[in-house]
């Protein structure tokens, strides 16, 4: 087990505890929000230690100042269980906010075995009945199987949308309280990198359109429908994909086979995306089923044109107006096409979110799980 940084335990200020727990630290939503609440809490004077399973992966040099990192160094969530519990025991945490499902169930098991900590907060970042859809088999009922058996044994559990929450009801049979928080952005900060000079040719060719993509490349974001829509394309555009996961083979092999590969770049990993969402044509979230989709977020700021599937999640929290981008059906090849043909040929609109932004902060977040802590006393 390794550290880094500096926690402690609560003091005479009001200075609160609290431990996040999480599985890895790859690029993903769960990575992003839960070092961007971090982070808050921190600057708000919060003792703050951000516990991983797996601390390897690119978040780690995103790890906020003020935050302790502690690396499990477990390869499995299941065999973080007794570093957890010893973890625990020595360090004591007045509070533990975990995500996602698998995380949520080591975190009560190791809360039952260490008698720590005293206030525990499940967070659920995806809609179970999607998992349960897109991802039949042992998996998607072991998940369920797990919030209905041990999700009852915290304090608090939270949703991060509406559509996880009635997940959390309805196909997991969760049969208590569910907080929704949503998850916030660092306006500050997004609009510093946002601004933060970028270099591709992509950039400054005004013959051409510029489609943006941002997500793992896995089932569950599914790109190869972005891929055959952008095929369909008469507009004249390239498209820049940003992320990296085991489908990227399958999705070269299809651009190939579409004949647009020459039109498609997939960069993989990029610390900071925002320069090029506040720069490109046209944003685009294709996915089977989100929790929150984090990216939008980034997106609304950011200003840039978006069509989204109208998939389980997010999407349909954030994108509640045409005035803030287009909602398509999941899997609708046709549908998506038509909608990026669309947002390219129509006139860019700025300012038109206004106020939108500020509604989502990671302060109005932060502020609510605060609240919600302040309720446990």
């Amino acid at each position: 087990m390794s550290s880094v940084h500096g926690g402690g335990e609560r003091n005479p200020s009001g200075a609160r505890t609290i431990s996040f727990l999480i599985g890895t630290l790859n690029a993903g939503g769960i990575q992003s929000s839960t070092l961007r609440l971090a982070g808050e809490l921190a600057r708000q004077g919060h003792m703050i230690t951000i516990i991983v399973v797996d601390g390897r992966g690119p978040m780690g040099q995103q790890v906020p100042p003020g935050c302790e990192l502690v690396d499990l160094q477990c390869r499995r969530i299941r065999n973080g269980l007794l570093p957890l519990v010893r973890h625990l025991r020595l360090h004591r945490p007045e509070v533990v906010i975990s995500a996602q499902t698998f995380v949520n169930a080591l975190a009560v098991l190791a809360r039952r075995l260490s008698g720590r900590p005293r206030h525990l907060v499940l967070t659920e970042r995806n809609a179970l009945d999607a998992l349960v859809r897109f991802q039949p088999g042992m998996d998607s009922r072991l998940r369920v199987a797990l919030v209905r058996l041990l999700y009852p044994a915290a304090e608090s559990v939270v949703a991060v949308s509406e559509a996880v929450a009635a997940s959390l009801r309805d196909t997991a049979g969760l049969r208590r309280p569910v907080q929704g928080i949503h998850s916030g952005i660092d306006l500050e900060t997004t609009r510093q990198k946002m601004s933060a000079p970028v270099e591709h040719a992509w950039l400054d060719d005004p013959g051409s359109k510029l489609i943006l993509g941002i997500g793992r490349l896995t089932a569950q974001k599914n790109f190869a429908l972005l891929l055959r829509a952008f095929a369909r394309l008469t507009v004249p555009a390239r498209l820049l994909v940003f992320g990296d996961g085991p489908e990227r083979a399958r999705l070269v092999a299809l651009a190939r086979e579409l004949g647009v590969h020459a039109r498609v770049e997939f960069a993989g990993f990029v610390a900071n995306p925002l320069p090029f969402l506040a720069r490109c044509d046209l944003f685009v979230l294709p996915s089977q089923w989100e929790g929150y989709a984090n990216v939008i977020l980034e997106a609304l700021v950011c200003e840039a044109p978006i069509v989204a599937t109208d998939c389980p999640g997010g999407p349909r929290d954030l994108l509640t107006d045409a005035a803030r981008g287009r909602l398509v059906p999941v899997d609708d090849v046709e549908a998506m096409a038509a909608a990026m043909h669309d947002m390219l040929k129509a006139p860019r609109r700025t300012g038109s979110r206004a106020g939108v932004a500020e509604k989502l902060s990671i302060q109005v977040t932060a502020q609510k799980y605060l609240a919600l802590l302040d309720g446990f006393r």
